[in-house]
């Protein structure tokens, strides 16, 4: 992982909640459809819309939440 070990909303559990309800505003917020055209010459460009990535990362915290749940 990139900042530690521990995934999404393990690293401060008791704010796994209020990030889970921030993605999902996002999601749900039109301007997050916008695609990531970071400059054409940029390696890191995904094509992707912004909610893809606020997707992703609930996604994160609810499997982390069920992983913690099973251990």
């Amino acid at each position: 992982m990139f900042l530690s070990d521990k995934l999404l909303g393990q690293r401060v559990p008791e704010q796994a909640k209020m990030i889970e309800s921030r993605l999902v505003q996002a999601i749900a917020d039109p301007a997050f459809k916008l695609v990531d055209t970071t400059g054409l010459d940029d390696e890191y460009v995904t094509r992707r819309s912004a909610y893809d990535y606020a997707y992703d990362a609930l996604w994160q915290l609810v499997a982390s939440r069920r992983s913690a749940k099973n251990n």
